[in-house]
C-alpha cells in the first residue's frame, strides 16, 4: 500500500502518523519527505483495513489528504525510517508540566494533583469529557516521572476492532492469524517494559478484553496470542475515558475489578466551559503555534479580541478554540489578530 499526503513542516508530524500506524499495526516499508508532499509505503494486513487507515491518517493535524499512489518517488530510505521509528518509541512527543496552558483554579488544582502522582508507578485513571486535554496530561505525568527516558505509548482504544486491539496490547506469536508477522511480534505491553502505555478511552474496551487487562495489572505478566509463555512487564499505565464507568459497571459494561485496578490514582479534568480562565492562555498558546507553523507574522491578538475571548462561552473542546485560532492566523493582515472568523463564537 502506497500512499501520498500533501502536508506541512509541522513539528511532531511525522510521529503522529508512525502513532496510527503503529495502532493498526502496519508495517513502514519506506518512507520519502520533501517540501510538499509525504510518501509512505506500509503493509497492511487485512485489505479491509485500507479505508478506515486512510480516514484516520487524514484526521492528522497537518494533513490536507490522503491518496493512494502506484510507486513511490525514491529509493527507500532505511536511515529515516529508523530515526522516525525511534523517536517515536523513545517518545518523543515529550509535553512537560511548564508547557500546559492554564490560570484557572481548577486546572491548577489538577496538574499539581498530577505533578504528586508523577513519581508514583501506580496506575492513573484521567476522566473527562472528550477534547479538555487528557492524552497532553498523561504525557506530561510521564516526562515527570523516574520513567520519562524510558518508552511511552499511546493506543486509541476507540479507533480499533478489538481483535486488532487484543494483538497490539499482547502480541502474538507466528502463525496465528492470515498475513501474521514471521516470529511473531511483541505488543505494546512488552514494547513499553519500563516505562509507560497510556490507553485513551478506555471505556470502549470490549468486556472479553477488560478482563485480560485486569490479569495483567494483576500478574504484571503478559501472554502473546498462541503462547503458553509469561512474560514478566514493568508497565505503568496510564487509562483515559469520557465514560461514566461507574454507569456502565451497572449495566455490566465494564469490570468492577479492573476498575478499581485503573482509579488507583483518580484525575478529572473539568471542561473548557468550567474554567474560563483558560480560554485566554490556551488561545495565545495556538496563535504562538500557528504563527510559527504558517510563518505569518501575527504574533498577538488585539484589545478587541481579547475582551471577546474572555467573555467567550466555549462548549468544551479545547481543539475547537485551536480550530478558531488558526482560522483567524490565515485571515491576518499584519503582526495583531484583530477579529476572530466568523462561526467561532
Amino acid at each position: 500500500m502506497r500512499l501520498c499526503m500533501p502536508c506541512t513542516n509541522r513539528p511532531g508530524l511525522l510521529l503522529d502518523i508512525s502513532q496510527v500506524l503503529v495502532n493498526w499495526e502496519c508495517n513502514i516499508v519506506s518512507v520519502e519527505v520533501n517540501k510538499e508532499a509525504l510518501y509512505l509505503e506500509c503493509q497492511v494486513a487485512f485489505e479491509e483495513q485500507k479505508p478506515q487507515l486512510m480516514r484516520e491518517l487524514q484526521q492528522v493535524d497537518g494533513i490536507d489528504k490522503v491518496s493512494e499512489v502506484s510507486n513511490m518517488p525514491s529509493k527507500e530510505r532505511a536511515e529515516q525510517l529508523e530515526a522516525i521509528l525511534t523517536s517515536f518509541q523513545n517518545g518523543a512527543l515529550a509535553v512537560n508540566f511548564t508547557d500546559l496552558s492554564f490560570a484557572s483554579p481548577a486546572m491548577k488544582k489538577v496538574v499539581e494533583e498530577a505533578q504528586r502522582y508523577a513519581v508514583s508507578s501506580s496506575t492513573v485513571l484521567i476522566r473527562g469529557e472528550t477534547g479538555t486535554g487528557k492524552p497532553l496530561l498523561a504525557r506530561a505525568l510521564h516526562s515527570a516521572s523516574p520513567r520519562a527516558g524510558m518508552p511511552f505509548l499511546t493506543v486509541n482504544c476507540a479507533t480499533l476492532p478489538a481483535a486488532l486491539l487484543e494483538r497490539i496490547l499482547f502480541g502474538y506469536e507466528e502463525g496465528q492469524f492470515t498475513g501474521a508477522a514471521k516470529r511473531g511480534k511483541p505488543g505494546l505491553f512488552e514494547l513499553a517494559n519500563g516505562g509507560t502505555l497510556f490507553l485513551d478511552e478506555v471505556g470502549e474496551v470490549s468486556v472479553y478484553l477488560q478482563d485480560k487487562l485486569q490479569r495483567v495489572l494483576q500478574e504484571k505478566r503478559v501472554r502473546r496470542l498462541g503462547s503458553s509463555r509469561h512474560l514478566p512487564v514493568d508497565v505503568r499505565l496510564i487509562a483515559a475515558t469520557h465514560r461514566d464507568l461507574e454507569e456502565m459497571m451497572k449495566r455490566r459494561l465494564f469490570r468492577e475489578e479492573l476498575y478499581y485496578r485503573l482509579n488507583v490514582l483518580p484525575l478529572f479534568v473539568p471542561p473548557l466551559r468550567n474554567r474560563a480562565e483558560d480560554i485566554l492562555p490556551l488561545a495565545e498558546y495556538f496563535l504562538n503555534r500557528f504563527a510559527v507553523e504558517f510563518d505569518t507574522p501575527v504574533r498577538r491578538f488585539s484589545p478587541e479580541v481579547i475582551e471577546k475571548l474572555q467573555t467567550y462561552v466555549c462548549p468544551g473542546k479545547i481543539r475547537e478554540l485551536g480550530n478558531s485560532v488558526e482560522r483567524a492566523v490565515h485571515l491576518v493582515d499584519g503582526t495583531e489578530k484583530r477579529g476572530l472568523p466568523s462561526g467561532s463564537h
